[in-house]
Order: structure tokens, then sequence, then C-alpha cells
């Protein structure tokens, strides 16, 4: 930047002077001429330095889409129990952003846990002597098994008379257990349900009589109550009729009184008779009435107990049961004589029974040979390592259940509330790191080479007046862009936003390049050096103040400078050549001196003056 600013004063100051002198030789008639001559510049040391710009826009490559989970288990759905950040705020690493409900992980780890213990215990077992010792016995008990069947195939094949006589013997037995005890069964059904009916016709008969019972209470109270009533009703008009009439008919007042409390007495004790003749009615119709009732349950008990007993009574079910039970055995007995006959399909059904006896005996050998080889115990542990898979799946997935900032940022969106139903690789929160920024940029063919990754930039922005940052560059792409038959190279500028400007993505930037940058080198002017063959020489005025030609190695350029790595020492002076132009005219003369190759200000003098630029 300093470089520029230099070349800009230097520029604006070779046009004021310019124009000075085209003012001054207006209108005159003029000659000019042009002489080259010899300045020395004395070697100094200095910043040499070169910068390439580019334009790019603001990225932020930190971006996180953040989730509940891994992404082992799509389809579960979990419960949102927090959500503890907004739309815009600014969050810390390692900060709590949200968490759903673990409930159903645990459980998860829980039920991970034990099948990992059993595949632990499984592989143990396999491994164990125990295990080839359950092998061993079970070889052995599968020969036992192929003997006894081929013992069976060869009797199936050559049966004896004995054995025919012996199974005959066993059907006749069988057949007179299966009609005796058809005959138990018949005489069982009728001998219960018999007594069954008979209890019903008894129930029956007693709630008959008891019916009969109740009707006769029932009259008998009817004719006792008006009997009664008919006893009152004569008593009080007895007494009613009296009072008025007598009163005159007795000259003894003692008298009427007397035979007025005898026709009220009987008044009282009509209605006494009457309340104890209902009293009486209701008592006989209620017992009554109860012995109708226990006479109904008896009969509907009787009437149920025939019903259980025609339907499927328990000793009628025994004597079923050993019916059932006669008539397997004849069947078997019946199966076992035919077998023993000539032709019967006896011989094929032991033929089977042996192949599938041996089958066993070889499955069960295999397997003790599997166990043997060890080839168990490597099945089993694969299924040991799965389990421990899935164990460490849920445990990552329980951790992931409480979601924390990976880094400092600004919080983008929030797509999620508490209580929503959520998935383990959906995006609830979405974070933008906003401290590290990159500029995505291109450089054009003619500068490509100079640039390189890891070179420093400073970065400027349109929209933030004053912002500037450093930034470093990054891989450069070995692809080319062609645009208007323009090729440029995509490349990236790393930078960190340590001054906290409010950057935002798809912001323009400019950037300056520092593709050279040297400190405290030995500088010359470019315009000094020539090159003779192969080697490059300058002229060295020395201390007798003659000139020698001297060889030197040099460095990088600016084009300005040039560095020089050897051959040269600060304080020496080299010669440089500068062309100077005269003018007269008839009425003024002025001279300035160009230096050759832009260094010098007009007008300066070249013994040890101006020097190189500084570095940024």
């Amino acid at each position: 930047m300093k470089n520029l600013r230099k070349a800009i004063t230097a520029f604006m100051g070779i046009a004021i002077i310019g124009a000075i002198l085209i003012v001054a030789g207006c209108g005159k008639s003029s000659s000019s001429s042009s002489t080259t001559q010899t300045q020395t510049y004395t070697v100094q040391k200095g910043t040499l330095s070169s910068t390439v710009s580019a334009v790019g826009t603001v990225s932020m490559p930190e971006q996180a889409k953040l989730t509940f989970g891994t992404g082992s288990s799509t389809s579960s759905l979990y419960t949102v129990k927090e959500i503890n950040v907004s739309f815009g705020d600014t969050v810390k690493k390692g900060d709590v952003l949200a968490k759903i409900d673990t409930a159903s992980l645990e459980s998860t780890i829980a039920q991970a846990k034990a099948d990992l213990r059993t595949a632990q215990l499984n592989l143990q077992q396999a491994a164990s002597e125990t295990t080839k010792l359950k092998a061993q016995a079970t070889v052995e008990s599968a020969e036992a098994t192929l003997a006894v069947a081929e013992d069976a195939l060869a009797n199936a094949i050559n049966p004896n008379s004995t054995d025919i006589a012996q199974a005959q013997a066993a059907v006749d037995n069988a057949t007179a257990n299966l009609a005796a005890a058809e005959q138990d069964l018949k005489d069982t059904q009728a001998s219960l349900i018999s007594d069954a009916e008979a209890a019903v016709r008894d129930a029956q008969l007693a709630l008959d009589n008891a019916q009969r019972s109740l009707d006769t209470a029932q009259k008998n109270g009817d004719v006792s109550i008006t009997d009664a009533e008919n006893s009152l009703s004569d008593a009080e008009k007895a007494y009613n009729d009296f009072v008025p009439a007598a009163i005159g008919n007795y000259t003894n007042l003692s008298d009427y009184l007397s035979q007025k409390d005898r026709l009220s007495w009987n008044v009282q004790k009509a209605q006494a008779n009457l309340d104890s003749a209902k009293s009486q009615a209701a008592s006989s119709i209620a017992t009554a009435k109860n012995n109708v009732t226990k006479a109904e349950e008896t009969l509907q008990t009787a009437q149920e107990n025939l019903a259980a007993m025609k339907a499927d009574p328990t000793d009628i079910q025994q004597k079923q049961s050993a019916v059932a039970t006669a008539k397997v055995t004849l069947d078997k007995a019946k199966e076992n004589l035919a077998a023993l006959q000539p032709g019967s399909t006896m011989v094929q059904q032991k033929r089977s029974a042996v192949a599938t006896t041996k089958a066993n005996l070889a499955q069960a050998q295999d397997d003790l040979a599997y166990i043997e080889a060890g080839y168990n115990t490597e099945l089993l542990q694969i299924k040991v390592d799965n389990a421990q898979t899935t164990l460490d799946n849920a445990n990552e997935q329980l951790e992931a259940a409480t979601m924390v900032a990976p880094y400092d940022g600004v919080v983008a969106a929030v797509n999620a509330a508490v209580g929503d139903k959520v998935t383990a690789t959906e995006e609830i929160i979405y974070l933008v790191n906003t401290s590290k920024v990159e500029i995505a940029s291109s450089v054009d063919e003619t500068d490509v080479a100079k640039v390189k990754a890891g070179q420093t930039a400073i970065v400027t922005f349109d929209a933030i007046s004053g912002a500037g940052l450093k930034g470093t560059v990054g891989a450069i792409s070995p692809v080319a862009t062609s645009s208007s038959n323009v090729v440029t190279y995509s490349f990236s500028i790393e930078v960190q936003n340590t001054q906290g400007y409010d950057l935002k993505e798809g912001m323009t930037a400019a950037a300056e390049i520092y593709v050279l940058n040297k400190t405290d080198v030995l500088l010359v002017p470019t315009t000094a050096i020539k090159q003779r063959g192969t080697s490059y020489v300058v002229q060295v005025e020395t201390s007798e103040g003659t000139i020698e030609q001297r060889v030197i190695q040099i460095g990088d350029t600016d084009g300005t400078y040039t560095e020089v790595t050897s051959g040269l020492s600060e304080g020496e002076k080299v010669v440089v050549q500068t062309s100077t132009k005269s003018s007269t005219s008839t009425s003024s003369k002025s001279s300035t001196k160009t230096p050759t190759g832009g260094f010098f200000v007009p007008g300066g003098d070249m013994g040890g003056g101006g020097g190189p630029p500084g570095g940024f």
C-alpha cells in the first residue's frame, strides 16, 4: 500500500512538472535533445514487497445443522423437553441449546446392556469345557437312539410267533376293557340322571304345596280381617247410637257412664282384634311366601343339576375319559398286531425312524466337531461385538439428547418447540460461526503463479467503511474457469473476525495479497543491473573514485528494486545511468532529470538519495 501511495505521488509530480513545461513553452519555437548521465546509488537494506489485488464475497464455512442424534435411529420419535435459545442469540462453545426426553433412550440402553450380558454369557458358556461335554453327551445319546431304532427295524422285518400271540392277546384285552368302560358309562348316566329327575319332581311338588299354603294363608287372612272389621263396625255403631239416645233414659249418671265405658271398651277390643287379625294374616302370608321362594330356589337348583348331569357331569366325564383311553389302547394294540403281519407298513416306518436317528447323530457329531474347532466361539464373539456396538450407539444417542454448541456462534434458525415430536436426524438448530470468515475469490492467469497458500492478505469490505482484517490464502484450485476469454482460478482467504465486525454472507470484499514481502534485504535499483551471459553485473564506484564491474547474485524483485544476495555490501555505491532531456526556446530554457526505471522523483539527486520503500 505504501508503494502504491509513493507511485501515485511520483506520478502526480511528473504530471505537474510536465504541465508547467508545456505552458512555459507554448507559442515559442524550441528545440530538444537527450543525453545520458550517470549517477550513483548507495546500497542499503530495505523491504521488498509486492501485492496482487482480488475481489470476492464473504462466506462463513462453519455452519452446523444440529440434530439430536447420529442417524442410527431415524424412525424413532422423541419429545423436545427444552429449547434454551432463540433466533439471533449468541452462544458460546459448550452451551446447552436444547434437550429431548430421555426415558425411551434409557430403556433402550438398559435393553442393550442386557443383550450384551446375554451374548457375553453365551460366549463364556460356549468356550467352557461343559459345553464340549454336553455335545459329547448328545452324540452318545444319538448313538444309543440309533441302536434302538435299528433293533426295532430288525424286529419289524423278522417278527416271531410269540410276539404275534402277545399282540393278539393285547388286542383282545383292550377290546374287553373298552366294552366294560362303555357299559359303565351307560350305567352311570342312567343312575345319575334318574336321581336328578327325582329331585326335580320332589322340588316341584314342594313348590306346589308351598303355593297352596300361600293361597290358604291369604284367604284365611282376608276372612279374619273381614270378621274383625265387621265386629269393629258393630261396636262403633253401638257406641255411637248409645251416646245421644241413652242420655235421657238414665236417672243415674253412674249407670250411664258405666254403660258408656263398656261400649267404648267393646270398640277398643274390636279394634285390637282387627289389628291382631291383620298382623297374623301378614305373618302367615310372609311365611308362606318365604316357603314358596325357597321351594322355587330348590326347584331351580334341581333343574340345573339335572341339566348339568345331562350335559357333562363329573362322574360321566370320568367314565367318558375311561372309554376314550380304552379306545386308544385298543387302536394301539391293533396297530402293533398289524405291524407284525406280513406286508405291513411298519417296516417302512422303522426304516424312516432309523434314517432320522442317523441324521440326528450326524448333526450331533458335526456340532461336537464345530465346538472342538472353536467356530462357535467366533460367531458368538461376533454377537458380543454387535451387542457392544448397539450399546455404544445407544449411549451416543443418549449423549446427543443434550444438544450443545460445537463452537461460538449465532443462532440462525430454531426449527422446533418444547413438546414437539422429532427424529434423531431432524434439523433443530442452525448455528453459524460468524468469527471465522472466508473470502471466496479468484485470480487471473497472469497472477496465479504468484499467489500461494499461506500468503498474507489484507481484506476490506464495501459495506463496512474502514474495516480491515488480516487473512491467509488457502488452497488455489488447479482447475481454471473461463468467462469472456478471461481465465481465472478460484481460491479462498481465511479471515479471523477478531475485530467483531458485523459481517454477513455474500458481502463484497477486496483483498490485497502480499505475494512478495521481504524485510532487511540489500536492495539496488533494477536499472543498475545488467545481464552478461548467465551472470548479473553492476558498476561499483570504488573508494578511489574509479568504477569497477562486479558480478552479483540476485534474488526477488518488485520491478523497481532488486534483492542482492551476494557481491555487494551495505553502503557501497552502484552506478545508475539516467537520460536527461534539454530544450531551448527564444524566451526560456529548462531541464529535468528523469531516472530510468521510475525510481527517482523528478529533480532528485542520485547520490545516495531516495531509497527503497518500507514494508507493511
